[in-house]
């Protein structure tokens, strides 16, 4: 079973990499996350982008409405996995 970790952000510049380091140390066999960027303006998209290539990660813009609630329905219709753990 693959798994979908959806992150939705706004401004987690000082956040963020922390999670992404925490989220390397997991061993699930087939995984994904998925950043939803919530229009952010403090450098959160690259912090993201920094793990990319240790992490199966991708960043998709869902700041075309404001709110936490928007920007997690944005990830999760970005993912591919068989089950959504939202963070």
């Amino acid at each position: 079973m693959k798994l979908s970790v959806v992150i939705p952000c706004l401004n987690a510049a000082e956040t963020l990499a922390q999670q992404l380091t925490a989220l390397q140390q997991n061993d699930w066999p087939d995984w994904e996350v998925i950043i939803a960027d919530n229009g952010s303006t403090d450098g959160t998209q690259g912090i993201a982008l920094g793990f990319a290539d240790t992490l199966n990660l991708r960043v998709t813009d869902a700041s075309q409405h404001a709110g936490a609630g928007y920007a997690r329905n944005v990830g999760a219709t970005q993912t591919t996995g068989d089950a959504l753990l939202f963070i």
